[in-house]
C-alpha cells in the first residue's frame, strides 16, 4: 500500500514550491528589467570583461611559446619564459593591430564609400536591364520595376557616406575610451601573469559552497570547455584569413571592383558555418552584375564554390580535427538557436558551445552506462544458483 504524504512538512514544501513558482513567474515578467541590471553591471565591470576575452584568446600562443623558450638551455631564460612571452605575445599583437589600421582600413573604408558612391549607377544599370527585357514573360509577371525602386531609395536612405560617416564616428567613440582599453589590456596582463594564482583563488572560493564532487566536475569541464573554444576560435580564425588571401588576387583578376573590402568580407563570412559561404557568393554575383561585369562574378562565384569545398573537406578538417567536430545537423541548430537568441556572437560561439553539450551529454550517457552495467552485474552476483 502505497504512503500518502501528510504533515506541515509536507504542506510547508508545498508552499514553498508555490513560492518558486510565483518567484519564477515574477522573473520572466520581470526579465527586460532585471537584464537591464545585469547590463549595467557588466557595463561597470567592461574593462576587467575585456581583460579575460584578451587574455583567454592570447593564452594559448604564450603557453605554447612559453613552452619553446623553456627548451633553450639559459637557466634565467627558462625560469622567466613565461612573462618573456606574454611580452613577445602582446608586442606581436601591437605591431599586427598597428598594421592593420595603417594599411587595410583605408582600403576599407575607401572601398566602402565608393559602393555606398555607386548606388545610383547600379540603379540605373539595373533599371536600363529591366527595361531591356522588358517583353520578357518572367520580368512582365514579376514587375519589379516597384520593388527596386523601393529598395534603391531604403539603400540611398540607410547607407549614404553621411550614415557611414556617422556610424565610423559611433565606432570611434564607443571604442575610443582611452581609460577603458588601457585598463583592459592591463587587466589582461596581469591575468595571464598571475593565472595560477587567480585560479587556485576561484577554486577555493568555490570548493566553500560546492560539494567535492561538483567541484571535481567544474573543473573537468572547464578546462575541456576552454580548449574546445580556443581550439574552434583559433582555427576558425585562421581558417578564414587563408581563405580571404586565397579569395583576394582572384578578385583582382575577375575586375571587380573593391577587392580589399570583398576578400576581408569573405574571410568575416567564412566565420559564419555553412551559410557564410553562400552569402559571400552571392554578394559577390549581385557586385558583379550591378557594376556591368557579370563575367568576373560568374569566375568568382565558380572560384569562391570550388574554395570552400576545398576548405570545408580538406582545410578545416586539418586544422580543426576532431576535438570539435559535431554534426552537420547540430552545427545548424547551433546558428539557428545562437543567432535566434543572441544574434552575431551567438552564430560565431554557437557551435563550440554545441560541441560542449555534446561532450558532456556523451560523457553523462557513459556514465549511466556503466552504473547500469555495474548494477546489473551486481544482480547477477548475488541473484540465487
Amino acid at each position: 500500500m502505497k504512503r500518502r504524504f501528510s504533515g506541515p512538512l509536507t504542506w510547508l514544501g508545498a508552499f514553498a514550491l508555490g513560492l518558486a513558482l510565483i518567484f519564477f513567474y515574477k522573473l520572466v515578467n520581470s526579465l527586460p528589467a532585471v537584464w537591464g541590471i545585469i547590463s549595467g553591471f557588466i557595463s561597470i565591470l567592461e574593462p576587467f570583461v575585456i581583460g579575460f576575452i584578451i587574455a583567454f584568446l592570447l593564452h594559448m600562443p604564450v603557453k605554447k611559446l612559453a613552452g619553446l623558450l623553456r627548451k633553450i638551455p639559459v637557466e634565467r631564460l627558462s625560469r622567466a619564459s613565461y612573462g618573456i612571452a606574454v611580452a613577445i605575445v602582446y608586442l606581436v599583437l601591437a605591431g599586427a593591430v598597428t598594421l592593420f589600421v595603417l594599411s587595410v582600413v583605408p582600403s576599407i573604408v575607401s572601398g566602402v564609400t565608393g559602393l555606398i558612391k555607386s548606388i545610383p549607377e547600379y540603379k540605373e544599370n539595373v533599371v536600363k536591364w529591366v527595361a531591356a527585357h522588358a517583353e520578357n514573360p518572367i520580368i512582365r509577371y514579376l514587375d519589379p520595376l516597384d520593388n527596386l525602386e523601393e529598395f534603391f531609395e531604403y539603400l540611398s536612405g540607410n547607407l549614404s557616406a553621411s550614415s557611414f560617416q556617422d556610424y565610423i564616428d559611433r565606432v570611434m567613440s564607443f571604442t575610443s575610451s582611452i581609460s577603458v582599453i588601457l585598463l583592459g589590456i592591463i587587466s589582461s596582463i596581469y591575468m595571464l601573469l598571475t593565472r595560477e594564482s587567480l585560479a587556485g583563488n576561484l577554486k577555493t572560493l568555490l570548493s566553500a559552497v560546492l560539494p567535492a564532487r561538483w567541484m571535481r566536475l567544474l573543473v573537468v569541464y572547464g578546462r575541456k570547455t576552454a580548449d574546445i573554444f580556443n581550439s574552434y576560435l583559433y582555427t576558425k580564425i585562421l581558417d578564414s584569413l587563408l581563405v580571404g588571401i586565397l579569395l583576394f588576387p582572384v578578385l583582382i583578376l575577375s575586375g571587380l571592383p573593391y577587392p580589399v573590402l570583398l576578400a576581408i568580407l569573405g574571410a568575416i563570412f567564412n566565420l559564419i558555418p555553412y551559410f557564410g559561404s553562400i552569402i559571400m557568393s552571392i554578394f559577390c554575383v549581385v557586385i558583379g552584375l550591378l557594376s556591368g561585369n557579370p563575367g568576373g562574378a560568374i569566375a568568382v562565384f565558380i572560384y569562391n564554390t570550388v574554395l570552400q569545398q576545398i576548405d570545408a573537406n580538406l582545410i578545416q578538417p586539418k586544422l580543426i580535427g576532431t576535438s570539435v567536430g559535431i554534426k552537420p545537423f547540430y552545427v545548424l541548430v547551433a546558428i539557428t538557436v545562437g543567432g535566434g537568441l543572441f544574434g552575431i556572437p551567438g552564430v560565431l560561439l554557437g557551435v563550440p558551445l554545441m560541441a560542449v553539450l555534446q561532450v558532456m551529454l556523451r560523457d553523462g550517457i557513459d556514465y549511466l552506462r556503466k552504473k547500469q552495467k555495474a548494477k546489473n552485474e551486481e544482480q547477477e552476483e548475488t541473484a540465487p544458483d
